[in-house]
């Protein structure tokens, strides 16, 4: 059986595993994955890395889709990267569930405000952006899916989103809480996103659980000025005394899982959003990335956590149980190969065994290399062509 823990350390070094797994989940205690059944959160089972109680009512799935990556706002040339969809904003919007109904929430007129791009176009993106999530669940989940989808210009949702602001502000007895930009934001990981979904029509019941990268429920915010700070603090206690998906909480109708994120193929493992649309598969450049799979098929993979291939395969493919099934063999493979190569004596002979070890572990490796790459790209093609 392909073991997730053992995909997951050839992808990252162990410092980075210690650091993803010690930083602070900001709504509520550290949840890890509890022992919930392979079928109520598959196929996105194999990639959560924290998952806090589920709510006890039916619910709904939802997420959000992030209009600018981080690494294309820092470009500052916000309408090219509003003209295009990325691999990973299509992966990481949501995460894939079987069975579910699924929102997700367009932060349009967030985006608007940030950039002074017109909300229209951001609503545009995301038409193009919803029918490629669509397929992508569509594949992962085996079933068709359409996705229901929110947009904070909606006055329904930007009202109830400030009168739920001003509940906040008066339950933490901290008016700046008011003044802080991501307030509204911060109440999407509430019950009172769920509560407000509900009482305007997109959802039938206000249990919600929200599947998105895990790095969206880690506490790393830091504001420049103190009382906004301080405020920021008041409400990551008032999550701590109410925590997501626990039963009597205020936040029990609001479950999370968090799933690793799309990241580099370089020993770096770089979250992908952190770089330029140009740098990662999108809507633009599918043929290049094609091509750059292509090549990776001839290239020896070990180590496995230096492996384009390997990662990207990870990033789009892994929720298919095949895929799962050659990151798994692969992993054995370096096992064996390193494990050989250790009892090599170091000496001018041990690098004629070394090459003939390497050319040994090409051959045992080439079926699953072809397969991935095969998978990769038709991903890549069904879901942004």
């Amino acid at each position: 059986m392909p073991s997730t823990e053992s995909i997951r350390e050839a992808i990252y070094d162990r410092s980075q595993i210690a650091r993803a797994d010690s930083a602070r989940w900001r709504l509520g205690p550290n949840a890890q994955i509890p022992q919930v059944p392979d079928e109520i959160l598959s196929p996105i089972t194999p990639k959560l890395e924290r998952v806090s109680p589920l709510p006890e009512g039916d619910f709904t799935v939802i997420g959000g889709l992030c209009s600018i990556f981080t690494g294309d706002l820092a470009l500052n040339d916000y309408r090219s990267a509003a003209e295009l969809v990325r691999m990973d904003q299509i992966v990481e919007t949501v995460g894939s569930v079987q069975g579910k109904d699924t929102l997700i929430v367009v932060e349009d007129s967030f985006f608007s405000a940030l950039t002074g791009v017109s909300s229209t176009v951001f609503r545009e993106q995301a038409n193009e952006a919803v029918e490629r999530i669509n397929k992508w669940l569509s594949l992962t989940r085996q079933e068709p899916v359409q996705v229901s989808v929110v947009y904070t210009s909606d006055q329904r949702i930007s009202r109830g989103l400030r009168d739920a602001v001003d509940a906040v502000a008066v339950e933490l007895n901290n008016p700046n809480f008011n003044k802080l930009q991501a307030a509204p934001i911060l109440l999407m990981y509430s019950s009172f996103w769920g509560e407000l979904l509900q009482s305007t029509g997109f959802i039938n019941t206000p249990y919600v659980l929200c599947v998105e990268p895990v790095n969206h429920f880690v506490d790393d915010r830091a504001f420049p000025d103190k009382k906004l700070q301080y405020a920021y603090e008041d409400f990551l206690g008032w999550m701590r005394d109410n925590p997501a998906g626990v039963s009597g909480s205020r936040n029990e109708m609001f479950g999370v899982a968090g799933f690793w994120d799309s990241v580099s193929g370089d020993q770096s493992k770089r979250r992908t959003r952190l770089f330029p649309a140009s740098q990662v598969p999108n809507t633009t450049n599918v043929g290049d990335w094609e091509k750059i799979i292509d090549q990776q098929v001839d290239l020896f993979p070990f180590p496995l956590g230096n492996s384009l291939l390997f990662a990207e395969a990870a990033n789009w493919c892994m929720l298919d149980q095949r895929i799962m099934e050659s990151l798994q063999d692969l992993v054995n493979l370096q096992v064996s190969y390193y494990e050989e190569k250790s009892t090599f004596p170091k000496s001018m002979d041990s690098r004629q065994k070394t090459y003939q070890l390497k050319e040994l572990f090409v051959k045992k490796t080439e079926d699953f290399r072809t397969h991935l790459a095969l998978s990769v790209i038709n991903t890549l093609r069904f879901v942004l062509e």
